[in-house]
């Protein structure tokens, strides 16, 4: 029976799931014989099925659960306790369960629904990540959109307050003749800044050079700009993601919808090395409910050319005394 190769196919997928599962603290790793016994007695002895009438799992159910991440492995009360997430399927999904999704602060509404993380690892010591993004909203203009309303109304903010202040001091140029002469460094400091009334004239003038340099860095956000996953500034805008043949060392690639992203870059050296990062923002604000690192290491069980996937996540909520998900205050 133990070379049967239903029973040895059925061993095998079982192990993987009792080793990638999450164990609380305290847990003692078992050794293989411990580990055949026990499956002996829970259905591996009957033709590689837990099911007494010996039949065999349909093609759903022998792909095995595709691994999703929901953040449980936070459930403790102190965060440093939390053990990693690690998954040598692909793809991995993360998302939030829907008690955490209860714990969104009231009045915020998230941007993101999941992410589905697929890996790759080549010869080279390369990793390609590809990362599909599904929007609450169905697509990321609600994210842009709100972003540049952020934008506008800081640079009409730091617009007002530098006339104002310019207004209060002796200075005798205009609003725009102070910021030309900021940048083309013309500007004296021993001199100009003088010109502030304010016993610390020089804390008033940089006051008034940084709001015209933050009035004057708005621009219309672009899709990497607002993109839920960690990207390069120099990333590819594409319109379909390329093959393996196309791809570059260390370049990153997005979707013109921002709804698909692959990273190209060294593969993790450990399970700490994150290689991507995935977020959940709100919508209202530029900060996010809960983010997570995705680190890549080359080589899975069974499968030495696969990909072992951990996933460390962070979650703007509490845990109560019985493990429940709690809103901050």
């Amino acid at each position: 029976m133990l070379t049967d190769p239903s029973f040895i196919d059925c061993f095998t997928k079982d192990v993987h799931r009792i080793t990638s599962s999450k164990f609380p603290r305290g847990f003692v790793a078992v050794s293989s014989s411990m580990l055949a016994a026990g499956l002996l007695l829970s259905g591996c002895s009957n033709g590689g099925s837990a099911d007494s009438s010996g039949a065999k799992p349909g093609p759903a159910e022998a792909s095995e659960d595709s691994a999703v991440y929901q953040f449980e492995n936070l459930r403790v009360a102190d965060p440093d306790d939390a053990l990693p997430f690690v998954s040598s399927n692909s793809p991995v999904t993360i998302e939030l369960s829907d008690e955490l999704k209860q714990a969104v602060p009231e009045g915020r509404s998230l941007a993101v629904e999941r992410f589905e993380v697929t890996s790759k690892a080549f010869d080279t010591g390369y990793c390609r990540v590809d990362v599909q993004v599904s929007y609450a909203s169905g697509d990321v203009e609600p994210l842009r959109a709100s972003e540049s309303s952020r934008r506008k109304a800081r640079a009409a903010d730091a617009r007002a307050k530098l006339e104002k202040l310019l207004k209060t001091s002796t200075y005798k140029g205009s609003l725009d003749s102070f910021k030309q002469k900021l940048k083309d460094g013309s500007l004296q400091k021993g001199l100009e800044a003088q010109s502030f009334k304010s016993n610390d004239f020089e804390e008033q003038f940089y006051a008034a050079a940084g709001l015209a340099v933050g009035q004057d860095e708005y621009k219309e956000p672009t899709v990497p700009d607002v993109l839920p996953v960690s990207v390069n500034e120099s990333a590819a805008i594409v319109d379909a993601l390329p093959g393996d043949d196309g791809l570059e060392q260390r370049k990153d690639y997005v979707t013109s919808d921002g709804a698909n992203v692959t990273r190209v870059d060294e593969c993790s050296t450990s399970r700490s090395d994150s290689l991507v990062k995935v977020d959940f923002p709100y919508l209202e604000k530029r900060d996010s409910f809960a983010d997570a690192d995705v680190a890549v290491v080359k080589g899975a069980e069974g499968a030495p050319d696969g990909t072992t996937q951990t996933v460390a996540g962070e979650v703007e909520a509490e845990v109560g005394v019985t493990g429940q998900w709690v809103a901050k205050d």
